[in-house]
């Protein structure tokens, strides 16, 4: 791949998924690119790219190629700070609820093959089982389509088992002789999706969310974009809820409905809620 070829794949796959392929990855790119053009029976990279274009089965190969760019290795209870956070918050949350229907609403960004969209659930399940009426949702979005198939799918290798503490193990795994599976009752509360941030009118079909879990997404987006996706998530959450990102993942932005969350080793906003100042 020359550097013009590259240069072109770059901005093509920055303006279509948000991916940013830094040329110190030219061949990482290239790589990838050719064994998608021979896997589709292609004679050069121009008509690869013809064929993503052609509809359905185009945009079926485009969620193939963002596929094999993009990284999905992920863990249950995968951030144990954030983990924390999450808890402490549902508590908070829950508590709050006295008297009237408690529901929580979460919203996994870039959830990959399920994992942090079910460790959401374990965690939102199991701190509703102390209230009565108590309900919960998680929604999980990726850009993937074959990690989302592995999410629904709700299966996992035995030994991602030990990832799991033991007390929500008990309750929401059914381990056999395979694997193990989520348990259905954790299954009815958590939702999988194909979403492209850079998609603006694709928003989730919730709203007023209680929490935005985006962790290891944003890294791959330039630095503008990345702001501009922050300001649409701070729009979805309601007052007093909280955007959880990974450590790092962003510097610099700010938010005049947004406050930071004081918790260790976590970069966490909360909603201002009405009537209170920064």
């Amino acid at each position: 791949m020359d550097d013009h070829s590259f240069y072109w794949w770059s901005k093509k796959l920055e303006e279509r998924a948000g991916i940013v392929i830094p040329a110190s990855r030219k061949q990482f790119l290239a790589s990838n690119l050719n064994q998608r053009v021979h896997a589709n029976n292609c004679a050069n990279e121009e008509e690869y790219y013809a064929k993503v274009l052609e509809g359905p089965l185009g945009a079926r190969e485009w969620a193939q190629l963002i596929d094999c760019l993009t990284v999905h290795q992920t863990h249950f209870f995968r951030h144990l700070p954030s983990v924390d956070l999450v808890q402490t918050l549902a508590r908070e949350w829950y508590a709050q609820g006295e008297g009237k229907k408690r529901e929580l609403h979460a919203w996994s960004v870039g959830c990959s093959t399920g994992e942090e969209a079910w460790t959401l659930g374990m965690i939102l399940g199991t701190e509703a089982a102390a209230y009565q009426q108590a309900y919960f949702s998680v929604l999980g979005t990726d850009v993937s389509q074959p990690a989302l198939s592995l999410a629904r799918q709700a299966r996992y290798d035995r030994d991602r088992l030990r990832e799991i503490p033991s007390s929500y193990r008990e309750r929401w795994c059914l381990p056999d002789d395979l694997g193990f599976s989520i348990h259905p009752d954790l299954r009815r509360r958590v939702a999988f999706a194909t979403l492209n941030l850079l998609d603006k009118s694709a928003a989730p079909i919730l709203s007023n969310l209680d929490l935005i879990f985006c962790q290891n997404v944003l890294i791959y987006m330039p630095r503008r974009t990345r702001h501009q996706i922050l300001d649409r998530f701070a729009a979805l959450l309601r007052p007093g809820g909280v955007l959880l990102l990974g450590p790092g993942e962003v510097m610099n932005w700010a938010h005049e409905e947004m406050t930071p969350v004081d918790h260790p080793r976590t970069l966490a906003f909360r909603r201002r809620e009405r009537g209170k100042q920064a």
